[in-house]
């Protein structure tokens, strides 16, 4: 079975077909990290835990993540066109399959935020603009 981030890599990879997102997928939508030196632009999924979903009735095989997606591109207006669409697609998710594995029941956006990374000025040679969605994904296996 893979694992909830794989499977938000997946469905990203298989249903978004914006041009800013199509133009980097499947090989430029990473896991944890992008490779050191991508410059290109790209998307990263960050899965930082999750917890089950108690209820009165009993936990019931819910489970609710918290995920950063981060759009990076050089240029601001892409990596915020990135996280639109991303955005946008997000908002649709509710009860629908994310792969074989997962069934998303519902993504609340918690920010969306934008800014260089590293800032500007403090002496790296490259700064990439990123544009974040911090999400809270309710999930449960198929």
């Amino acid at each position: 079975m893979s694992s909830p981030k794989y499977a938000l890599a997946e469905y990203i990879v298989n249903n978004i077909a914006t041009p800013t997102v199509s133009a980097v997928v499947p090989s430029l939508v990473y896991t944890d990290a992008a490779p050191q030196g991508t410059v290109d632009d790209h998307i990263v999924i960050t899965h930082y835990g999750d917890d089950p979903n108690n209820t009165l009735g009993g936990m019931g095989g819910l489970f609710s993540g918290e995920f950063d997606i981060d759009c990076k591109s050089s240029d601001p207006e892409v990596a915020a066109e990135m996280a639109r669409d991303v955005k946008d697609e997000l908002d649709l998710l509710l009860n629908s399959s994310l792969n074989a594995d997962w069934v998303c029941g519902a993504v609340i956006i918690n920010n969306v935020s934008e800014g260089y990374e590293p800032p500007p000025g403090d002496g790296q040679d490259i700064s990439i603009f990123m544009a974040t969605l911090e999400i809270t994904m309710q999930y449960r296996s198929s």
